[in-house]
């Protein structure tokens, strides 16, 4: 019997502002948007390792020097926590050594570095977003916030996309499931170390009724821009093409314990692999930084294979 865990590639969304932010009793337009009042310019961040993208383009921390949108709000679960479960009650934490070794320690990322909300805020021009955990004083919000929290569950997602439109989004990004067939974890639940037909092909309908909802959304929601991006396709395509991307290992985690690296989630103190950025996974359920940063630019310039009716670099220019 097959155990399903959706604690990888699980549903999140994310929310572009684009036109009038509000800090108490001061409102500023777009252009306004890095120098409001007392407060100054978000400090200039290293640009994120660069990724292999569909098509290169401009944009990105680094590459230019004015933001695509004033701010970026993200909600989902581990896939994009990165911090919040640290003031949790939880045992969802990614709060301790390997976690972030290629950050420099710990952060909270359920990963061995960046997010695919980190590449994302990245190419839009923007800083890292503050979890909301951090986020105790409007300045810190103003760029955006991550909401999301590890082992999140499911939510009524379609309501809040309507209390979102109520509340005056208009940009909304939404994301499919991946290939949870072929994680560490089901791997290693598998006779024969291969994905789970069982569990990818549960994966296939929910993604095409959430598309749907994409399609239904934009027609019934004035002015409102919807995208959807496939990432059981982009996920699928760097399996198909791993060499090609530079992934060598990709039925196994680069650390954890047991069968594929898979049985057990990364322990404390574990040591990973040395070779993080040739492995597709980093735990049991997460994938490795350089493939979140692939998946967030195949996210941000991809086609209609990844995303749909747009990509996100499109949307931002809406």
């Amino acid at each position: 019997m097959v155990k399903l865990r959706f604690s990888c590639f699980c549903l999140m969304f994310f929310l572009l502002t684009s036109s009038v932010l509000v800090e108490g009793d001061y409102a500023y337009d777009y252009d306004d948007a890095f120098a409001p009042g007392d407060s100054e310019a978000p400090s200039p961040e290293p640009s994120l390792a660069p990724a292999p993208a569909p098509a290169p383009s401009s944009g990105g921390r680094g590459q230019s020097t004015r933001a695509l949108v004033p701010a970026l709000f993200a909600f989902g679960d581990s896939l994009i926590d990165n911090g919040n479960n640290n003031k949790l009650f939880s045992f969802a934490k990614a709060n301790y050594f390997p976690y972030g070794i290629d950050l420099g320690g710990p952060t909270g990322r359920f990963s061995n570095g960046y997010t695919i909300i980190d590449q994302i805020a990245d190419l839009l021009g923007l800083p890292l977003l503050p979890p909301h955990s951090e986020s105790s004083n409007v300045n810190k919000m103003r760029y955006g916030v991550n909401y999301a929290s590890a082992a999140a569950g499911i939510l009524d997602i379609t309501g809040f996309h309507f209390k979102f439109y109520n509340l005056g989004a208009r940009k909304v990004i939404i994301a499919g499931i991946g290939q949870m067939g072929c994680i560490p974890s089901m791997l290693a639940e598998s006779s024969s170390g291969q994905c789970s037909d069982l569990v990818n092909e549960m994966v296939h309908p929910f993604n095409a009724k959430l598309k749907t909802m994409v399609m239904k959304l934009n027609k019934a929601l004035p002015g409102a821009h919807f995208i959807y991006l496939d990432m059981e396709n982009m996920f699928m395509d760097i399996i198909s093409n791993h060499k090609s991307y530079g992934f060598n290992v990709i039925d196994r985690g680069c650390c954890g314990i047991g069968r594929h690296r898979g049985e057990v989630t990364c322990l404390p103190m574990q040591t990973p692999c040395p070779n993080r950025d040739e492995y597709l996974f980093w735990d049991a359920y997460h994938p490795t930084s350089a493939v979140n940063l692939l998946l967030g630019s195949m996210a941000f310039y991809g086609g209609s294979n990844f995303t749909y009716p747009m990509n996100i670099e499109q949307l931002a220019g809406l």
